[in-house]
């Protein structure tokens, strides 16, 4: 089932990289510019329009870490899908925990944004996952699973919506979590996928691991039954560190 999903790896930037940051990207075209796996690249929204300049007629993707769930209006601070795809940008990662807590953002939000990316004609990368205390109290299950069916709104499908499981205690923390946790993790989510969608979309709607993903163990977690790429955080900031992980895959 997995070989039929092509490999997705995404690089999130969080809040960091200026200017000068861009020439890791160039670095990422020039090495995997022609690749057959899909890459992204997240940066700040300050480097967005520059970035999609960069990786114009490759097939790197550059994406953004967020987006309002209006299309306009009077939200001061925030940036709309159109203003995206204005300069050329058709992903958006939603629901990530650095905003569910920071920014106090609920699945019902994440629900909307992702609801207004989809009509809009982005793709989406969705995130779940638990925190320590909700993974010792053995809530893993429960709380991934109230997530995903909270946070994917009626228009999602294999084409538009991948997901990215990030368990919150492994995220900058260095903390991975093992084969086993992974692979059950994956296959709770992809199980709730064929409840809402079918067989067909659930064997082809994409899967992402994330947290503290980087060179070291990579090649390990890519070949986990069930995982279908990887949303990298600090791991992407460097062309060096972040090619690695991608030529891991086929390891």
């Amino acid at each position: 089932m997995s070989n039929a999903r092509n490999k997705f790896i995404a690089g999130n930037w969080k809040m960091n990289g200026t200017l000068s940051s861009l020439s890791e990207i160039e670095v990422i075209k020039s090495l995997f510019g022609e690749t057959t796996y899909d890459i992204v690249i997240l940066p700040p929204a300050t480097l967005l329009a520059e970035a999609s300049k960069i990786v114009a007629g490759s097939k790197i993707k550059i994406g953004a870490q967020n987006c309002h769930q209006n299309i306009s209006g009077a939200h001061t601070g925030e940036i709309s899908v159109l203003m995206l795809k204005d300069i050329g940008i058709n992903i958006v990662l939603l629901g990530h925990s650095e905003r569910r807590t920071e920014s106090m953002e609920n699945n019902q939000l994440i629900n909307l944004k992702a609801e207004t990316s989809h009509n809009c004609k982005l793709t989406t990368i969705i995130c779940v996952g638990e925190t320590e205390l909700e993974r010792k109290n053995g809530n893993t299950k429960k709380t991934i699973e109230y997530q995903l069916l909270n946070s994917l709104p009626k228009t999602f499908t294999e084409d538009n919506t991948i997901i990215a499981y990030e368990p919150v205690w492994a995220i900058g923390t260095g903390k991975t979590a093992t084969a086993e946790e992974i692979h059950t993790a994956h296959a709770i989510l992809r199980n709730q996928i064929k409840k809402l969608k079918g067989t067909a979309v659930a064997s082809k709607l994409r899967i992402l691991y994330g947290g503290s993903v980087n060179k070291e163990n990579s090649s390990e977690i890519f070949q986990i039954q069930g995982v279908d790429g990887a949303l990298v955080g600090g791991a992407s900031l460097l062309s060096a560190d972040f090619s690695s992980i991608i030529k891991s895959i086929s390891r």
